[in-house]
């Protein structure tokens, strides 16, 4: 028998526990939810409020950058619910709902554009699932902040547009511009020269700045077991550009059963054959992608926080 635990089976399993005897009821907290998240930006006037005239509104940003001239602030509220069978609580659930506020700046330091919206976790049984959104998309100038549930911590992008003028930015801090992507099916961890992880997600490019000489990147995913990884030479002034992706993906269908009752059925993690591609030119499908500079609370290339 194979029993597979998770936090989003709990709540079913209440649920079944509640059937069986016939009464039960879902508890909420009285937490106004909805009210500690109330849009600040408001009375945020372009052109006009300043940087420190924003933080003291909006508190500390998550995200800060004078390079690029921008702050990513956070507010969060939690709603806390619980399932009863009789008078016995089986169990305690929450919701997390979060505002995102993306603000950029010009040169002097005063609002230059502005965007916020919600972003919600919740659990099955969640009542706000109805009225806060499953994921939020910001945008202010030529930067783009996204947060769901494929995205960690969130992800910080340089709009398209921007792609020649970025790479102009980093050449002067070393000889070797690196540019990886990644098709539909995409790998969605990246490895350099045995650094750290770097989420990757399809429809997007990251650019890295290297110094000459040989380096390694190494692919993987969060889905599929499995890597691949390969050398290339760099040298000065040179532009390198590399696709990810991966086929032949193998799973195992497996039943989840309590009590020999089948309650749902998932595929296991398969191995996939993962591939790495080296072209000579941009590929085509590098020039319309947003271009990623923060992700899973790292900088992949800021000058200022470098």
């Amino acid at each position: 028998m194979i029993l597979k635990y998770s936090t989003t089976m709990f709540p079913l399993l209440a649920s079944i526990i509640i059937l069986l005897t016939g009464c039960g009821m879902y508890k909420t907290s009285p937490d106004k939810i909805d009210m500690k998240l109330e849009d600040k930006s408001g009375s945020i006037v372009m052109g006009e409020t300043d940087r420190s005239t924003v933080r003291k509104m909006l508190g500390n940003p998550i995200i800060r950058s004078d390079d690029w001239n921008l702050d990513v602030f956070r507010q969060s509220a939690t709603q806390f619910f619980a399932p009863y069978a009789y008078f016995f609580p089986v169990g305690l659930y929450w919701d997390t709902a979060y505002r995102y506020t993306l603000v950029t700046y010009d040169s002097n330091n005063t609002v230059q554009d502005i965007d916020s919206d919600t972003y919600n976790e919740v659990s099955l049984t969640s009542d706000l699932s109805d009225y806060v959104p499953k994921a939020c998309s910001l945008k202010a100038g030529n930067i783009i902040f996204e947060r769901g549930f494929d995205r960690g911590d969130g992800v910080l992008m340089l709009s398209p547009e921007s792609k020649d003028s970025y790479i102009e930015k980093i050449k002067s801090y070393s000889h070797c511009t690196i540019m990886i992507g990644c098709d539909k099916k995409c790998p969605d961890i990246l490895s350099l020269d045995q650094g750290g992880n770097i989420l990757m997600s399809s429809g997007t490019i990251l650019i890295f700045s290297y110094p000459p000489g040989n380096h390694k990147i190494k692919v993987s995913s969060r889905r599929h077991s499995g890597s691949e990884t390969i050398e290339y030479d760099c040298k000065n002034n040179e532009k390198l550009y590399f696709m990810s992706g991966y086929n032949d993906v193998n799973y195992k269908i497996i039943d989840s059963l309590l009590r020999g009752v089948t309650l749902t059925t998932y595929k296991k993690v398969g191995s996939a054959s993962f591939i790495i591609e080296k072209y000579d030119d941009i590929p085509e499908e590098f020039l319309n992608r947003d271009i990623i500079l923060w992700t899973d609370g790292k900088w992949i290339f800021n000058s200022g926080e470098h």
